[in-house]
């Protein structure tokens, strides 16, 4: 099973993505993590790399199978 994974924008939040996790069937797995660098507990500078390396060690914590990224920005 491919597992999804919701990547949100800068400014954003993994809550942004909300209404899509819940609207997904029940059997369907998908995650919604802070990307490195803007949760804002521990905030760094957002460098794009090292937020790419933190994602790709997530998923192994879920999945040995397929995955899927599906992401958004907003432009002011």
């Amino acid at each position: 099973m491919t597992v999804l994974f919701f990547l949100h924008g800068l400014g954003q939040t993994p809550q942004s993505w909300q209404e899509q996790v819940t609207a997904l069937p029940l059997d369907f797995k998908a995650h919604a993590p802070w990307l490195h660098g803007l949760r804002p507990d521990q905030r760094s500078e957002f460098d794009i790399e090292a937020a790419a390396d933190a994602v790709l060690s997530l998923i192994p914590q879920f999945t040995t199978g397929p995955v899927a990224l599906c992401g958004h920005t907003t432009v002011p």
